[in-house]
């Protein structure tokens, strides 16, 4: 989930763009900057843009005084570096010459970066655009703007040519002609949180009690909406329901699908070789106030050829959004 943003004012008003991953279930945005190529602190991870200049941009502005800033992710990423202000710009979708520009954004000038899963592969994307719910996060530094309103469109990750997406903010968002709001959970903190109440496999409702959904000790109750995440993370009393459900569907297809052992909680076979997404199911997720969210096969299962399986490592990963 990537958005083109302009960042920084060269000479002509001019500014550099990179991509950045809109990430909903964090408030920090950073950006890889220049003196993660300085040895020994500085570290680079690769991306296909040189890292942001900031030492020649006019509108870089240092915190002063000078304070660093460290974040974490859960798949071993991070990014180091120092608290600054800067102008983010973003065209507009109602003009190719209108801009919408926003100067003295807080963000992280990162000097010492690293995600691993880039290793040598050089990534479209050069840093986080936190959207979460907390202070320091780009909606809420604008909220006098737009109201703390943002809309963006999920496509299929298989689509061989995607239409083009846009991050919308106040009232440029396009109102959906059939939707059904879900109210966000207050105790939350600076996350985006939703109450779900069960689990559908093929249509047919789990009935899965409170301990089940949200394990015995967790006074927790919410589903943090995460744009910077691939998985969907459930409990391991909803997840043990679940697979028993799926495994229960596929004993119905024995001719055409075989159990294969799997450091995966549940791996099949297509006995006659590889036949797409038919005849799996798909996952609805049911919550409070009557919405849900049908998840169709391709959603639901990751494919190897003549293998599908649900992305699920340990107990508490399930859902993986790609198709290959």
């Amino acid at each position: 989930m990537l958005v083109e943003i302009g960042i920084g004012t060269f000479d002509n008003d001019a500014y550099k763009s990179y991509l950045m991953v809109i990430d909903t279930a964090s408030s920090t945005i950073w950006i890889q900057c220049e003196d993660c190529r300085k040895p020994p602190e500085g570290h680079c991870f690769p991306q296909k843009e040189d890292p942001f200049p900031n030492s020649k941009s006019k509108s870089y502005i240092p915190s002063e005084p000078s304070s660093s800033y460290s974040e974490q992710y859960a798949d071993g990423s991070y990014s180091i570096g120092l608290n600054a202000k800067e102008t983010f710009t973003f065209p507009s979708t109602s003009s190719s010459s209108s801009r919408l520009k926003f100067p003295n954004i807080d963000f992280g000038c990162g000097t010492n970066n690293n995600i691993p899963k880039a290793k040598d592969t050089k990534l479209p994307m050069a840093g986080i655009l936190g959207m979460g719910a907390g202070k320091g996060s780009f909606i809420n530094q604008i909220v006098k703007q737009f109201g703390g309103k943002f809309s963006y469109c999920f496509v299929r990750s298989d689509m061989e040519s995607p239409p083009p997406m846009y991050l919308r903010f106040g009232t440029n968002i396009k109102p959906l002609r059939s939707s059904k709001t879900i109210k966000l959970l207050k105790d939350s903190g600076s996350f985006y949180a939703v109450t779900m109440v069960d689990i559908g496999v093929n249509g047919k409702k789990l009935h899965l009690n409170e301990a089940q959904m949200f394990g015995p000790n967790t006074k927790f109750r919410g589903l943090v909406i995460d744009s910077g995440g691939e998985l969907t993370h459930i409990s391991k009393g909803a997840y043990d329901v679940v697979v028993k459900e799926l495994d229960k569907y596929f004993s119905k297809y024995k001719r055409e699908f075989k159990k294969e052992s799997s450091r995966s909680a549940l791996c099949y076979s297509r006995i006659k070789g590889a036949n797409g997404y038919n005849n799996i199911p798909g996952v609805t997720f049911y919550f409070e106030g009557g919405a849900q969210l049908d998840i169709i096969p391709e959603g639901t299962f990751h494919s190897l050829g003549e293998k599908i399986v649900p992305k699920m490592a340990d107990y508490n990963l399930f859902l993986y959004m790609n198709d290959q």
